[in-house]
């Protein structure tokens, strides 16, 4: 890698049952989102499901439009209870201008609630004070969703106790990073992380005291 520059990836992810739509985080900006869900073949209308993993502005930019219309007007809304309830309390004008208005909208999640058959979540705190994960399954297959419990797909898996700026709780967070990573190693779990590089799918193995990243290729195919 590079010692003089850090890129990073923002990917929120597309899940459809068959019956569902459903997308986890929204990204930066209402525009990024409907761009980028235009080249996976949806618009906002065909999304029936926002999961949020948290509220940092990278995740819930694209919830509301500049004229303060909701993006995805036909969409179910759903976060976990202690996240949602932390921000609520913050002055946070990000989450006062795109979440709060669609409280009445949303489901509150805590760990081990469904979103829809197949999709559970699962407490991660520390990054945020209600940061959550979510496990998918179907037909025996498994992914992890990870949101931000790791935030590089290098230093975050090889040093899991590094502290990171944006965890809120960095004892709390670096207990999660690890915990969650020895599970998909150990289960070998397929992971979906936020920031991992395109396509922000792939496996984790273990190194040493630590893990790495093995980014997906044909085994999804």
């Amino acid at each position: 890698m590079p010692v003089d520059r850090s890129v990073n990836s923002f990917t929120p992810i597309v899940v459809n049952t068959g019956a569902e739509v459903v997308l986890f985080d929204t990204g930066l900006s209402p525009e990024g989102i409907v761009s980028a869900l235009q080249g996976a073949g949806y618009t906002p209308d065909d999304v029936t499901h926002i999961v949020l993993s948290h509220m940092h502005p990278d995740h819930i930019g694209g919830v509301m439009g500049a004229d303060g219309a909701p993006v995805f007007g036909n969409a179910r809304y759903f976060t976990g209870q202690q996240e949602f309830d932390f921000w609520a309390t913050q002055a946070n004008e990000r989450f006062d201008l795109n979440v709060r208005p669609l409280a009445e909208r949303f489901t509150f999640l805590d760990d081990g609630d469904t979103v829809v058959g197949g999709i559970t979540a699962t407490a991660a705190f520390g990054h945020t004070p209600g940061h959550m994960a979510f496990h998918l399954e179907n037909e025996g297959r498994r992914l992890l969703f990870i949101a931000d419990a790791a935030t590089h797909y290098v230093f975050s898996l090889a040093n899991p106790e590094w502290e990171v700026v944006f965890d809120a709780d960095k004892a709390a967070a670096a207990a999660t990073r690890r915990r969650l990573l020895d599970l998909a190693a150990t289960d070998r779990i397929a992971i979906a992380g936020y920031h991992m590089p395109f396509p922000g799918i792939g496996f984790i193995e273990t190194r040493g005291t630590g893990f790495g990243y093995v980014p997906a290729s044909y085994q999804f195919g």
